[in-house]
Parts: structure tokens; C-alpha cells; sequence
């Protein structure tokens, strides 16, 4: 194991790492080359005669001696200083080839082919450069030697130009492998930037996503309703703390279970259908911002109101489940009965009366009890037009309050254009006499004889219209006007030439218990229903109403309704 430590670095993994390992390698082979070589050596002294053994083996001996004494620190400084000892392994290396021989024999015999050696060591775990700088310092040696010793200098040049091929074979593979090795290197380099990078912004992201997670966890956790998670196979996959308390369930028989199995005891066959069937257009509905209207049933003492949503991927759009949602509506249920009876209780309680007080006022006004002076007829008749006034408004609320319960109920049935314009005319002209105005009614041709409509809710409408009219106009014509504007609709227009109505009037004048100014309020009586019942029932009756008005020059209230008519009954034969 200590062996093997000797061939670790501590270096980053780059070229220089590269030759620190081949140092090892070589010094430790050469090591042990020594060793051999000196134990073989010494095993001579045994059966061979000093002086001999001093002039065959003592010579190697020795020199391997000094070798492996040389080479031993060198691989401890290889660790530490890896260029150092690749220069001075190289040095003993090669003045060890020069000493091993006779000089002829280095010069141009068998050590100059083991001078190539070092040439490659120095390129390998110096640098590439160093293959020239070695086969110069080498040949510069042979020169030495063959010029002490008086030998062939010619032989020694040739000798040294193939020194220096194998110099450049030498530099060219090693400075290849140099550039290769750099190349690799830089790209580790950036891969491991690009890498550090993706890591740093995974963190990010995943820190990120765990936020989400835990603000949505945070918040689903805090709310009141009831919020279960369905995936699409329709499980339950999510389920907050309050549904199973809303729902009065187990926590550990919700997750797992399609709504089906969760509301199969307690949920009667029809209301659970239409349940599932909310639960499937909400996958369905390829709009993800499509409203779809809450599911009312009731869940043992309880009355719940259940949402269905997709849940969608946030970069495909993918739906993933389904999110149902659980409000308890059972307060606000108990208050819509309460408000019923009120409604009926106030139909009953107010009207009954004022219609008491309305028709004895009309007993008095024919002296049925006996003829009145003109006084006591002046009194009697304020009391009629407060009390109209009076059951007006309390038929306004009571109309108000069931569109907004939306229990107010059209009755369609076949009527007469002409008969509707003729009873309002009946019922508003006196009225428009009073104030020295003329109500006008018009029919125009090409209007069916007879239409399909709630007659009663249409008078109610001209009604409110014309009362208007009147109200805000001092002179000129209150008028009338039924028409066909397409084949598909009929129309209303009530016309008036009063002050008009101002623009800025114009964007609230359909609203619930608002009036133009407070001056009208002061002047005319009212509490601001009127036009607000008026859109309301012509939405109910998919129709649409438009206001056109210019300061000054009246106003132009236009209904346009879908044109149903009545069907012919057939001939008898």
C-alpha cells in the first residue's frame, strides 16, 4: 500500500499530473532495474577474484549503487516539486549511460542506442521542448568524448542527426498529446462551469418550487372550505384538514377514493350525478378561465356548495386533475328561507292592506257612505295616489327582491300588440293630461297580430317607461312606438321630449335606487327601482334595452325582444 502511494499526486488532474504519474512509474521501474542489477553484480564476489570482479562488475556495481542512492530522494521530491525531479532524474539518467561504458561504445556503439532513452523520458515528464534541449546536450557530450578519445568525428555528427530525428519524432507526439491534453482540459473546465451553473440555478429553481409548495400548502392548509384534489383517474390525491371536518369523514379514507366512493352514503343518487357531471365539464372545458357554476346539495344537516376546476401543467396546459372545493352553505341557505317567508309575509301583510285602504277610498269617492264636500274629497283623493304610490313600491321591492332570489317566474302566452298598447294607453293618459301632456301610441305594419310573451310583466315595463316620461317631461308628447326592426325581433320605443338625461346619468340610470339628481329625488317621488326592473326583465326575457339621450331634447328608451308568435290554431274541417 505505501508502494501504491507513491503513485498519487496531489495535483489537479491537468498535464502536469500526467507527467508526475509517468515519473513515478519510470523511477520506480528504474529502481528496481538498479537493484536487480546490483545484486546480480555483487553475487560475482562469491568465485571471482577481486581484481577481476573490480574490472567486469565492480564498475556497473557501483554505479548502480550511486543510482539508486540518486534516485531514491528524487521520488520523494517528485511529489512535491514534479518538474524539479523530472530534470534531475533525467540528468542521472543520462550521465549514467555516458559513465556506463567505454567511450567507443557510447560514442557509436551499443549505449548510444540507450542515449535515445532519455531524449523520450524528457519529452514525456519535462516538457516536448526538452526532447531538442537533451539531444543537443547529448551530442555536445559525444562530441566531447570523441574529440578527448581521438575518434571518427563524421561517424559522431551522423550519430547525432539521428539523435535529433528521434528528438523530433519525440516532440511531435508528445506536443500533440500536450495540446490534446490542454484542449480536454479546458473543456473540463467549462463542463464543469456550465455544470456548477445548472447545479446553481437547479437549486434556485428547486428552492423555488419548494416556496410554491409550501405558500400553496400554507394556503390550502388555512382556508375555511373544504379542498380535495382529484387526478384523472378521479382519486383523491390532496385533501386539506377542513374537508374532512366540513364532510364529517375520515382523514384516512379520503385519499385514494374517487367522489363516488366519498359521497355514495350520504348523497342521494340524482344530486351526486350532477355533481359528477360539473366534475366532468370542468376537464372538458378547453377554456381554462370558463366560470362553471356551483353544484347545491345537501350533505346531512348541512346545505354545501361544491366547484369543480382542471388542474392544469403550467407550460402544456395539460390537465392533470381535477380541484373541487367544499363551502358550507348552510347559513346563507337558512337566510334565503328566511328571506322567502319575509316575501311572503310582506306580499300578504302589505298588500292585503293597502288594497283594504284602496278600496275603501274609492267607496267614499263614489258615496257609498254618504256624499262628501269637496274637502273631504281632496283628502280622500291623496289618500288613493299615496296609497298607489305606496303598493307601487312595495310591488317594486317585493319584484326586486325575487330577480334577485331569481324565483321570478315569466308567464308566456299568446297576446295582442294592439290590446297592449291600448291598455297602456288607457291607464297613462289620464295621467299625461294632468301635466298638460299627450301620450301617443303607435303600431306599425308588418307587426303579427298577435306575439308569445308575458303580457303582464310587458305592461309593467311600458308602465315604468312612460311613468318616467311623464315624470321628467313638462310639455310636449309622450310616445309610444311598437314595431319590427328585423324578421327576427319586435321592438319598443318610449319616446319623451323632457330635459334628457346627461351622460354621465346615462352609465348608472339602470341601476337598483339611483335617481339622475338628488333635485329629482327631492321632486319626484320614487325610490330608483323602476328602470332597474325594467333591464331585468327584459334580460329574462333575452331581450336588450338601449338609451338614447341629448341634454335638453328627451330621451329614447328602445327594447328590442326575440320575436316568438303564437301559433295558428288549426281549422276544424
Amino acid at each position: 500500500m505505501k508502494l501504491l502511494r507513491l503513485l498519487e499526486t496531489s495535483m489537479t488532474p491537468s498535464d502536469n499530473q500526467r507527467r508526475q504519474r509517468i515519473m513515478n512509474i519510470l523511477l520506480l521501474g528504474l529502481i528496481l532495474l538498479v537493484a536487480v542489477m546490483v545484486v546480480y553484480g555483487l553475487q560475482f564476489l562469491f568465485y571471482t577474484p577481486l581484481d577481476v570482479w573490480l574490472e567486469t562488475a565492480g564498475q556497473p556495481v557501483l554505479l548502480g549503487v550511486v543510482l539508486f542512492v540518486g534516485l531514491i530522494p528524487v521520488l520523494w521530491l517528485n511529489r512535491h516539486r514534479p518538474k524539479l525531479a523530472a530534470q534531475i532524474f533525467t540528468a542521472l539518467f543520462t550521465l549514467a549511460l555516458m559513465f556506463s561504458d567505454r567511450p567507443q561504445e557510447i560514442v557509436t556503439g551499443r549505449v548510444l542506442f540507450l542515449l535515445t532513452t532519455p531524449i523520450v523520458f524528457a519529452a514525456l515528464i519535462i516538457g516536448s521542448r526538452w526532447a531538442w534541449i537533451l539531444a543537443s546536450l547529448i551530442n555536445v557530450l559525444l562530441l566531447s568524448l570523441a574529440v578527448v578519445n581521438d575518434l571518427d568525428l563524421a561517424e559522431v555528427v551522423v550519430n547525432g542527426l539521428g539523435l535529433y530525428f528521434i528528438a523530433l519524432v519525440a516532440w511531435l507526439t508528445t506536443r500533440s498529446l500536450e495540446q490534446s491534453i490542454s484542449e480536454l482540459w479546458a473543456l473540463n473546465t467549462e463542463l464543469d462551469h456550465r455544470v456548477a451553473e445548472r447545479t446553481c440555478e437547479l437549486n434556485e429553481s428547486l428552492a423555488r418550487e419548494q416556496a410554491e409548495a409550501a405558500k400553496t400548502q400554507a394556503v390550502i392548509t388555512s382556508i375555511a372550505e373544504g379542498v380535495v384534489v382529484f387526478d384523472t383517474d378521479g382519486k383523491a390525491t390532496v385533501a386539506n384538514p377542513a374537508f374532512p371536518i366540513l364532510l364529517g369523514l375520515d382523514q384516512n379514507t379520503i385519499l385514494g377514493h374517487s367522489f363516488e366512493e366519498l359521497t355514495h352514503e350520504n348523497l342521494p343518487d340524482e344530486e351526486r350525478e350532477a355533481a359528477l357531471m360539473q366534475m366532468k365539464k370542468s376537464t372538458s372545458s378547453q377554456d381554462p378561465n370558463d366560470a362553471l357554476p356551483f353544484t347545491r346539495f345537501q350533505w346531512r344537516e348541512k346545505t354545501l356548495l361544491v366547484s369543480f376546476a382542471p388542474m392544469r401543467d403550467q407550460d402544456t396546459r395539460e390537465i392533470l386533475g381535477t380541484v373541487a372545493v367544499f363551502h358550507d352553505f348552510t347559513h346563507e341557505a337558512e337566510v334565503e328561507a328566511m328571506k322567502d317567508r319575509f316575501l311572503s309575509m310582506v306580499s300578504h301583510e302589505l298588500r292585503t292592506p293597502l288594497n283594504a285602504i284602496l278600496g275603501f277610498a274609492d267607496m267614499l269617492l263614489e258615496s257609498v257612505y254618504g256624499p262628501l264636500n269637496d274637502n273631504q274629497r281632496g283628502v280622500v283623493a291623496r289618500i288613493l295616489s299615496n296609497s298607489h304610490r305606496q303598493l307601487g313600491i312595495v310591488n317594486d321591492l317585493l319584484d326586486r327582491a325575487q330577480m334577485e332570489a331569481g324565483r321570478l317566474i315569466l308567464r308566456s302566452t299568446p297576446f295582442s300588440p294592439a290590446a297592449l298598447l291600448d291598455e297602456l294607453s288607457g291607464v297613462m293618459s289620464t295621467i299625461a293630461k294632468a301635466k298638460h301632456l299627450e301620450l301617443v301610441t303607435h303600431l306599425e305594419d308588418g307587426v303579427p297580430a298577435t306575439l308569445h310573451g308575458d303580457q303582464q310583466r310587458l305592461h309593467q315595463i311600458l308602465v315604468n317607461l312612460v311613468t318616467n316620461a311623464i315624470k321628467f317631461t313638462d310639455k310636449g308628447v309622450i310616445g309610444v312606438r311598437l314595431y319590427r326592426p328585423d324578421p327576427a325581433h319586435w321592438a319598443l320605443d318610449v319616446v319623451d321630449t323632457g330635459k334628457g338625461i346627461s351622460p354621465e346619468a346615462q352609465k348608472f340610470i339602470f341601476d337598483p335606487f339611483r335617481q339622475v339628481d338628488e333635485t329629482a329625488t327631492r321632486t319626484h317621488r320614487g325610490v330608483g327601482l323602476g328602470l332597474s326592473i325594467v333591464k331585468d326583465l327584459v334580460s329574462l326575457m333575452k331581450g336588450e334595452i338601449k338609451l338614447t339621450s341629448t341634454p335638453g331634447k328627451g330621451s329614447t328608451f328602445t327594447i328590442t325582444l326575440p320575436l316568438v308568435q303564437a301559433p295558428e290554431k288549426e281549422s276544424t274541417p
